[in-house]
């Protein structure tokens, strides 16, 4: 059996947390209120998962968007997207930032991480 590597244990992670970020926001676009399941269900990040990857399997740092919004509102327009956020949730984007700070001084075990969720 090939060896995964730190990646695909966390791309696993952040599949779980997707799911539960789902489940929390009970199948309902944040932005648009439509009922959304499959492939138009998008768990989106709040702290993109390029600069923050250790954000990036934090369930609360996710929300679930349609296709649609996700797609073609809050990639295509993330000033009015972030406004939008802050208005919705207001010092939800502050206690993220402060979340990513606490956690850039630790070492993520994503394999650990992994077996916890199983």
């Amino acid at each position: 059996m090939k060896k995964k590597s730190p990646t695909w244990y966390r791309k696993k992670c952040v599949a779980n947390a997707k799911l539960e970020a789902k489940k929390r926001d009970k199948g309902i676009c944040q932005r648009c209120s439509k009922k959304v399941e499959g492939a138009n269900a998008h768990g989106s990040h709040i702290l993109n998962e390029g600069s923050y990857p250790l954000m990036s399997a934090e369930p609360y740092n996710i929300i679930l968007l349609c296709y649609y919004d996700h797609i073609n509102w809050w990639h295509k327009s993330p000033l009015d997207a972030s406004k939008w956020f802050n208005e919705k949730w207001p010092g939800r984007y502050k206690e993220l930032w402060e979340m990513a700070e606490e956690k850039k001084k630790h070492v993520v075990n994503w394999k650990l991480k992994y077996e916890e969720l199983k």
